[in-house]
């Protein structure tokens, strides 16, 4: 899969996902900067993780400085960058940032660990993505190197009418539920 498709349906996703999100944070208990900062957490954070796996290839943007990324040649092509140890690799930097910064000081950093969690499932999501590909991802990397794939997206054209359908029915959504709960 392209950096674009997953760029382009990550954003969908996260604009999904910070609009069904409204209602619950708007009941919260909280400061409007804070829930702004949580909004913000998920948009960008889904985003983010909807590309960042991709950090492993050679031609990607990600890795511009081209770091060789040693651990990455011993899995091949998606690694353990597509694997859910980096799913919870992503998230917990974020958690224990956010926890030990509130126990510190008396500031709300929820949004920190919101970013972490949002950075989380857009990797679930780019890992979804790229198990519709002939290739597929070892999900469950070290228990198993099997390669799980559905491959439905074998050619360029069929990767363009999905990600054309996939972000256009996301942001559908995503407009469905920004516009009935904003007031």
């Amino acid at each position: 899969m392209t950096l674009k498709t997953h760029f382009e349906t990550g954003i969908g996703l996260s604009l999904l996902l910070g609009g069904s999100a409204i209602q619950k944070i708007d009941v919260m208990n909280i400061s409007p900067a804070s829930k702004l900062g949580i909004m913000a957490a998920i948009v960008v954070g889904v985003a983010a993780g909807s590309v960042y796996p991709d950090i492993d290839l050679d031609e990607s943007n990600l890795n511009a400085e081209d770091v060789d990324l040693h651990w990455e040649n011993k899995l091949d092509r998606r690694g353990v960058v597509h694997t859910m140890i980096n799913v919870v690799g992503v998230a917990f930097p974020f958690l224990l940032i956010a926890f030990v910064l509130g126990k510190v000081t008396s500031l709300d950093f929820t949004w920190i660990a919101v970013l972490g969690l949002s950075m989380s499932v857009g990797c679930i999501w780019h890992m979804l993505v790229d198990t519709l590909t002939p290739d597929g991802i070892m999900w469950l990397y070290p228990i198993t190197v099997y390669r799980f794939r559905i491959p439905l997206i074998n050619n360029c054209t069929i990767e363009r009418i999905f990600r054309i359908l996939v972000t256009g029915v996301l942001i559908y959504g995503a407009v469905y539920y920004w516009s009935t709960n904003l007031y």
